[in-house]
């Protein structure tokens, strides 16, 4: 997890301060209850900016913090709210008012700037507080530039339905992920091994189902779908047949990943 400098954030569960872990771990779905409130509260250098996204849009509005001799002072409520679909868990943490897990973080310094994802996410029926780093640009932060294309190379020597995950956020549980043409989107709900941990960009290999035009508003011509396998070395034309054939097929998920793992050593 990552850190921003000179920066402090304090958890409170009915005013008791919860000590995550140094990767973020906070407690299991089983440690709380549906309606619980988490409040963050962050404390941080004057040239520091935070925002959050406004309701029912992607658009950000900046915060207006409490000024003191130490810095800026930001609170917000999170509630942990009951997923009946059980996507990335039976709890999952939102801010009520704009139903968004984060804040984002800028941090403007030495002629560039940083953007850091802070906020809470369920994995695998766990529950962590995240800090990211998501964006490093020179220049100034500009609230209303344009979103930058994603990067669409791709990497010829990678088998069909094989992929290397490029970077991953957290947070929102979106990876990009480069394939032999070109870059997809993928999703950590997908991902039906190995959710125990948070995935490793520029290392972790990946196969997935298949793919598919992407259903909501998105710069990614292609999106990784019907499951996401995490692998460690680039499989056989072979073991990627039984591996979609696996993955595919939520009715043989259990049984097939124990053959999978005699295939592929995780």
């Amino acid at each position: 997890m990552n850190t921003i400098r000179r920066a402090n954030f304090l958890i409170y569960q009915n005013g008791k301060p919860i000590i995550p872990s140094d990767d973020g771990f906070i407690g299991t779905c089983k440690d709380f209850k549906v309606g619980t409130a988490l409040r963050l509260i962050i404390t941080l250098p004057s040239n520091c900016r935070v925002y959050e996204n406004k309701p029912h849009t992607q658009e950000l509005k900046e915060l207006k913090g409490q000024e003191d001799s130490e810095g800026k002072f930001y609170s917000r409520q999170f509630v942990l709210l009951e997923d009946e679909n059980k996507k990335m868990g039976w709890l999952y943490p939102r801010i009520l008012h704009n139903n968004s897990n984060r804040l984002k973080v800028v941090l403007q310094e030495d002629g560039k700037f940083q953007i850091y994802e802070v906020g809470f996410c369920n994995q695998d029926e766990k529950l962590f507080f995240r800090i990211q780093l998501t964006k490093e640009r020179k220049g100034t932060f500009d609230l209303k530039a344009p979103k930058l294309e994603p990067d669409t190379s791709c990497d010829p020597t990678l088998p069909k339905n094989v992929g290397r995950i490029l970077w991953h956020n957290d947070l929102s549980g979106v990876m990009a992920i480069r394939i032999n043409t070109g870059t997809a989107r993928g999703h950590w709900s997908e991902i039906v091994n190995c959710k125990s941990r948070f995935v490793k960009p520029n290392t972790d290999l990946i196969v997935f189902g298949s793919l598919t035009t992407p259903s909501t508003q998105t710069l990614f011509e292609n999106e990784a779908v019907t499951g996401i396998a995490l692998i460690e070395d680039v499989p056989t034309s072979g073991e990627i047949y039984l591996l979609v054939e696996q993955i595919t097929s939520a009715d043989q998920v259990d049984d097939g990943f124990r053959q999978l793992r005699k295939i592929i050593d995780f």
